[in-house]
């Protein structure tokens, strides 16, 4: 995931630049972009919106990390208490009936379906703020089942990624692995008096 700006909001500015200023581009891989808004705009707990909608979005959707940009450290620490305390560190292993159908994204969704209540237990790797990755996952996993026991294949071999972020990193970051973003809309900004 990286932050691409939209040119024309520059060029066609006509406050910002009396005659359209020259562009360069540089051809570089884009890839499909999906824009999906709320339907309401939390104005007071948005950091509460953004962990329901980090919630909706591991429950619901694919594999892939999660990015959520909040305003400070205050609202970060905030949520990645949230996520800890609601979703797990990823130590849990999620597993599934053995099939041997084709279509994993079909197997994917029926398990989700028939394990929706579960999700509050779900996998979820996070990172503190410093970067530093949490939990004691000492990589020991003697007590697991061995593949292909009878309990089933671990359908989810992953654990979910969240990356909390200042929107800072939006314009600095490009992150690999990123497939969904969730935005708080907020910023903010020191203001000193003329």
């Amino acid at each position: 995931m990286s932050a691409t700006l939209r040119v024309e909001d520059f060029t066609e500015n006509k406050t910002l630049f009396p005659s359209p200023p020259p562009v360069i581009k540089v051809e570089a891989r884009q890839y499909p972009v999906t824009v999906h808004f709320n339907k309401h705009t939390e104005m007071n707990d948005y950091v509460q919106a953004a962990y329901q909608k980090v919630v909706k979005i591991h429950r619901k959707l694919p594999e892939g990390a999660i990015l959520v940009f909040l305003t400070g450290q205050r609202e970060i620490l905030q949520l990645v208490r949230q996520l800890r305390r609601n979703l797990g560190s990823g130590k849990k292993k999620m597993k599934a009936p053995a099939t041997n159908s084709r279509n994993r994204i079909q197997d994917e969704a029926w398990y989700i379906r028939e394990h929706d209540d579960d999700d509050d237990q779900a996998d979820l790797d996070d990172a503190d703020v410093y970067g530093e990755e949490t939990g004691d996952d000492s990589g020991d996993d003697s007590g697991d089942e061995e593949e292909g026991e009878e309990e089933g294949e671990d359908l989810f071999p992953y654990h979910r990624l969240v990356i909390v972020a200042t929107n800072v990193a939006e314009t600095s970051l490009t992150l690999p692995g990123v497939r969904y973003v969730v935005d708080a809309g907020r910023t903010k900004e020191r203001v000193r008096p003329p």
